[in-house]
């Protein structure tokens, strides 16, 4: 009898170890995917950022580059504008010379 109480203790320690080890399996399995759960939410809030900052820096670079067309167009204009205002400088002297010369055969009439 006793040896058949300690075969039963035996068994019954082997079943408590096997739903131990089950349960610990479990255990292991479920943090793991928690811990995976996590991992995969982190690194998508991760690439969400990214993706952000990419599309800030589309933004600014646009930015900048319609800056830059924007000083060519007025750098362009400043060119034409500094030659017009050298021509008609060089017009308004070509007419005092002329208006002084006119002035001056008058006067010598």
């Amino acid at each position: 009898a006793v040896r058949q109480d300690l075969l039963v203790k035996i068994d019954e320690l082997h079943d408590a170890l096997a739903s131990s080890r089950r349960l610990w399996g479990e255990e292991k399995r479920s943090l793991s995917s928690s811990h995976a759960a996590k991992e995969q939410s982190l690194a998508a809030a991760h690439r969400m950022e990214l993706s952000k900052q990419r599309a800030n820096i589309v933004v600014l670079e646009d930015s900048i580059r319609n800056q830059q067309e924007s000083l060519r167009s007025v750098e362009k204009e400043n060119i034409v504008l500094t030659q017009r205002l050298t021509d008609a400088d060089q017009t308004q002297k070509q007419l005092k010379e002329k208006v002084e010369q006119l002035t001056k055969e008058k006067d010598d009439l």
